[in-house]
């Protein structure tokens, strides 16, 4: 499903992490357009979660004798919880995971405090609590985690747990964007595509998807392409210019 501009189809990509890994299932709204976009990237992205799960669930020998043991230390904490998680090794547990991941995020794991405001979000574990997920994830954003940044940037432009305001979610997008995540730089497209939260502009959102597509992102790459179909030779240029601002601004790996 999409929505239409000037007949090309934007997609407003949702994105979460558990236990350091990217899925898509915790924050699809269903009251939301964009959550309804995102739908047929969910099985892909569930699968990546619990491959990633289970790698890190592999490290630990026996969850059990951990348990018992209660670990202290933040990252074996955060470990456990990973495990719980995916239910690798044990029975899946979604109130253990997000006991230890709280346990964690309370010490500064900032995988953990992501991973513990999604599972808020999704309720997980925990009751629904949208105010309590933007805490967390906010706690993480600040402290440089570009997926939290991203996801909290998402529930500003949705308006969960905190008030629907586009430039705050500009304002996350664009620091998970210096971080590299390619998703917010195509949201950052969408937003420009649509002078949402700022002057309406295809350029701009030319150059945001052209950033995202150097990265790899699909939906970015599919954007870049059908923006620069209705682009006159004019704007098109002036995208490629601001593209290369952005490149230029950025301290980022940019493949060549």
């Amino acid at each position: 499903m999409v929505f239409t501009r000037n007949r090309w189809p934007v997609i407003v990509p949702l994105i979460v992490v558990v236990g350091n890994v990217v899925t898509a299932d915790a924050l699809l709204w269903p009251h939301s357009a964009s959550a309804d976009l995102n739908i047929g990237i969910l099985l892909q992205q569930v699968q990546a979660r619990e491959a990633e799960a289970r790698n890190r669930a592999a490290l630990i020998p026996d969850h059990t004798a951990v348990e018992r043991a209660a670990p202290v230390d933040a990252q074996e904490q955060f470990r456990l919880a990973a495990s719980y998680d995916a239910g690798q090794g044990i029975p899946r547990d979604y109130r253990l995971a997000a006991k230890w991941y709280r346990a964690a995020a309370e010490q500064g794991h900032i995988r953990a405090q992501t991973s513990l405001g999604l599972m808020y979000a999704q309720g997980h574990g925990v009751p629904p609590d949208d105010r309590q997920a933007a805490h967390w994830l906010r706690r993480a954003a600040e402290a440089g985690e570009p997926l939290a940044q991203y996801n909290l940037g998402l529930m500003y432009y949705e308006g969960r747990g905190v008030p629907r305001e586009y430039s705050s979610a500009l304002h996350w997008y664009r620091r998970s964007a210096m971080g590299g995540n390619a998703k917010a730089m195509n949201n950052l497209g969408i937003m420009a595509a649509l002078g949402h939260g700022v002057e309406e502009d295809d350029a701009q959102a030319y150059a945001w998807f052209s950033a995202g597509a150097a990265f790899n992102n699909a939906d970015a790459i599919n954007n870049k392409e059908l923006t620069a179909q209705n682009l006159s030779p004019e704007k098109l240029s002036r995208g490629e210019a601001a593209f290369n601002d952005l490149k230029a601004e950025f301290s980022l790996p940019w493949p060549k």
